[in-house]
């Protein structure tokens, strides 16, 4: 990567830069960093094992690739609606993360993908229609999971969870085993 294993600990990217590479950041020791009104992609691993604590991704996000902030100290993300393309093990490891929003135009949340975020306390989804892949929150210490108005499906061992507190009220869950998958549905009265 173009700044791979440097001692950069802050840039700011221009508006006309669409795509960070893969590798691009790849253990730095960066710190903060500001993204231009263009960014589209964000490489694999382009922020592996860096040291930022705070991501503020700009709404021109569309897809962001394998472990791509695998590592990182943030401590909490938002991922922009208009992120449609998640990565495997996009965030994992990430062991300061405390709270996810998962923005509306996420349909997937593939294997790994939060794994091994321990302190990851709460996660928000804002799409009705979400699947999540084995081992998506594997190893984290879910305390709330916001589930409300989503159909889906749910892959085995997807993470353990002492309380989905946002399950449907005025709903019904379903779960049933198809093909290595949990499946559940809310329906409204």
């Amino acid at each position: 990567g173009a700044f791979e294993q440097t001692k950069l600990k802050e840039i700011t990217l221009g508006d006309a830069i669409e795509i960070i590479e893969p590798y691009a950041f790849y253990h730095t020791l960066l710190e903060k960093i500001t993204f231009g009104k263009s960014i589209r992609v964000i490489g694999a691993c382009a922020f592996y094992e860096t040291c930022l604590k705070k991501l503020e991704l700009p709404n021109s996000v569309t897809d962001i690739e394998s472990s791509a902030f695998y590592n990182t100290s943030i401590i909490e993300l938002v991922i922009p609606d208009s992120v449609v393309n998640l990565g495997y093990g996009a965030f994992a490891e990430c062991v300061n993360l405390l709270k996810a929003t998962v923005g509306s135009g996420i349909s997937h949340i593939p294997e790994g993908s939060f794994s091994q975020c321990k302190s990851l306390d709460k996660v928000v989804f804002k799409n009705e229609e979400v699947s999540i892949g084995d081992g998506a929150f594997a190893g984290c210490s879910l305390g709330e999971i916001n589930m409300e108005n989503v159909r889906g499906s749910i892959g085995l061992y997807s993470g353990s969870c002492r309380r989905a507190s946002r399950i449907p009220e005025k709903g019904s869950l379903r779960l049933q085993r198809k093909r290595d998958q949990l499946r559940f549905a809310s329906r409204k009265h």
